[in-house]
């Protein structure tokens, strides 16, 4: 009784899971139609956010798994070199929701209207943005300036970089009014150079702690710890103020391209490119579970608002998969897809010894 077996055949595969304390499995494969990697995220809500191709975002209730909403955004001719995986955010409350890549710039909408509030230009450098809680801020950045925005798109603040420097993708701070990013050199072989800057966007204020390479951040929801993804090397849990390291998360293969904490703070997450998600935990970096190996590069993962579900959208893949993190949850969906129950003849054969199990309801 530990393993499960699947079979999938428009991917023309079979797939064997397991479903032991220790494993994890799928209970939702959605289609999102992105070649490059598509974006992901939950609201607090339960619905989930991903990212398509044709640069929408597609709501989907995930208990029901249908889409309840199509937000449209802007085509606009892609760069030659675009190779940027798509991103994803969406406010806590559900009300804002915010995607983008280089190509196509960053458009923030309205979720229940669907009304589109704002859309940037296009950059050759565009990172994830960040909303606050109840998605009345926007913080964006790029190439050379990290700002904030208002839901509505007008511009309340601006940090450029220095000189040869950029922005990693940002994170609000638990009071909302701090703003945290990675000021990272444009030549990735100057280590030395990389801070993790702490921003006031009321006061303009700017604190940096020097810190090693990394890409993606994640505040704790308690704001006194920031995971760092390293997609060249160990991530780690720092220390809030300060940037001090706490523990390295030390479990993968290859880089992590994305980070985040489960909503009660107890545990994180990661996505690395050796195709593989590892949930961690937040206590002190010990890997709880690590979910099957894919044959792609892993580009984004988030956790379901209650901590139950993990999905994780990867480099290639049309689909994002969501992954049942509490084994008694599979097994149930599993006996609920049971169609009959065994003969006595089979009961005989296959479980000698021990009583015939009750077969369905009809």
């Amino acid at each position: 009784g530990t393993r499960l077996v699947s079979g999938d055949y428009p991917a023309a595969s079979t797939a064997v899971w397991d479903v032991s304390p220790g494993g994890a499995a799928e209970v939702a494969v959605l289609p999102t139609a992105a070649s490059k990697g598509g974006g992901l995220a939950y609201d607090r809500e339960g619905r989930l956010y991903t990212y398509g191709e044709d640069a929408s975002v597609l709501v989907w209730e995930e208990e029901t798994q249908v889409p309840v909403r199509r937000l449209v955004a802007p085509l606009r001719q892609e760069l030659p070199d675009a190779q940027q995986p798509m991103a994803v955010a969406v406010s806590a409350d559900g009300s804002t929701a915010a995607s983008g890549d280089s190509p196509q710039g960053t458009t923030v909408w309205d979720v229940a209207s669907g009304a589109r509030l704002f859309s940037t230009s296009p950059r050759r450098w565009q990172n994830r943005p960040a909303l606050s809680r109840d998605g009345r801020l926007v913080a964006l950045a790029g190439d050379s300036v990290l700002e904030l925005r208002s839901r509505d798109g007008d511009e309340l603040a601006r940090l450029p970089a220095r000189p040869g420097f950029g922005w990693g993708s940002p994170d609000f701070g638990p009071d909302e009014e701090t703003v945290l990013a990675l000021h990272l050199p444009f030549q990735r072989n100057r280590p030395l150079d990389w801070e993790l800057v702490s921003w006031d966007v009321r006061t303009g204020e700017r604190v940096a702690w020097p810190t090693e390479p990394g890409t993606r951040i994640a505040v704790a929801p308690d704001g006194t710890r920031v995971a760092v993804g390293n997609p060249g090397g160990p991530s780690r849990v720092l220390d809030l103020p300060g940037g001090g390291v706490l523990f390295e998360l030390e479990g993968h293969a290859a880089g992590v391209v994305d980070v985040v904490w489960s909503p009660d703070g107890s545990r994180l997450a990661t996505a690395g490119t050796d195709g593989i998600a590892i949930v961690w935990d937040a206590a002190d970096g010990t890997p709880e579970r690590r979910l099957p190996a894919l044959r792609h590069e892993l580009t984004d993962v988030d956790f379901s608002s209650d901590g139950r579900h993990l999905a994780t959208a990867a480099l290639g893949e049309p689909f994002v998969r969501v992954w049942a993190l509490d084994v008694e949850e599979l097994r149930r969906i599993a006996a609920g897809r049971v169609t009959r129950g065994l003969t006595e003849s089979e009961c005989a054969e296959y479980l000698p010894g021990r009583s015939c199990p009750d077969r369905p309801a009809d």
